[in-house]
């Protein structure tokens, strides 16, 4: 794409040919292809930087800074956020307010900065809620998950139980397969080892059926943490193998890495 198609603008804040190539980078993550996701959005990247459209290059450092959490790489994923967030605040772009502000305090949440993170969650998901935006639903498992991770277990389930519900309503069923397993890890952090595996089964099915074996690794994951909670030793070391094989494939080391973590210290 160059030259006169790429400057064409159809409709919308965005560029249309950029936002279109920003969206097809999203949906290749969700299907685990992520190198293939990543040199999309870096070519529309540097696209939006030539053209100089503010929306676009903004949209653009955020949509660095998704690929980046689906890849694990939580410090560079700030890093794009931020940018983004200072591109956003610097040419009052109000529309891509939540979605920056939500994953950028998830990918803080997730690197460490829990407080800052959890904060701009909140903000996120309160802005976002009016607006009936596609998506929000998938902000609300973030701060579902975060919630988690600062062992907040019994507000994690609220969100998250509101995010699967959002999901539904909404007809989003990729952002559902993600809720479901997200809502496994509350329910398991919560003490309830059957909702959580109905839980984690489920999202496994759905992810399975939409081809998103990022999602898939991930319940492979949690199914091992309530296996070997449950002592069930050679079940959870196959579940954590399975999870470990599919990020491998996926060229995803960051989560191999995690799935390494959490087996060890299961």
């Amino acid at each position: 794409m160059s030259g006169e198609a790429m400057l064409e603008r159809y409709a919308g804040p965005g560029l249309v040919p950029l936002q279109s190539r920003f969206w097809l980078s999203f949906s290749l993550a969700a299907r685990g292809d992520l190198d293939e996701a990543m040199a999309v959005a870096v070519e529309a990247h540097g696209a939006a930087r030539t053209v100089e459209h503010p929306y676009s290059f903004a949209f653009a450092e955020y949509a660095l800074g998704r690929l980046h959490v689906e890849r694990g790489a939580f410090e560079a994923a700030v890093a794009a956020l931020e940018r983004a967030r200072a591109l956003m605040e610097r040419r009052e772009i109000e529309h891509l307010r939540p979605a920056v502000e939500a994953w950028l305090g998830y990918a803080l949440a997730r690197s460490g900065g829990i407080d800052e993170g959890l904060a701009l969650l909140r903000r996120a998901a309160d802005a976002a809620a009016g607006l009936r935006r596609h998506g929000h639903g998938r902000m609300i498992t973030c701060l579902a998950e975060s919630l988690l991770l600062a062992g907040c277990a019994t507000e994690g389930v609220v969100w998250a139980e509101r995010g699967l519900d959002l999901t539904r309503r909404q007809r989003e069923r990729g952002h559902e397969a993600i809720a479901l397993g997200v809502l496994g890890t509350a329910r398991a952090a919560l003490g309830d080892p059957a909702g959580a595996e109905r839980c984690y089964h489920d999202a496994l099915a759905l992810a399975q059926t939409l081809g998103m074996r990022p999602v898939a690794a991930q319940c492979q994951v949690g199914l091992g943490r309530l296996h070997a909670a449950r002592g069930h030793d050679a079940a959870a070391a196959e579940a954590f193998a399975r999870a470990a094989e599919s990020f491998a494939a996926m060229r995803l080391p960051e989560w191999v890495d995690r799935v390494k973590v959490a087996a060890a210290s299961a």
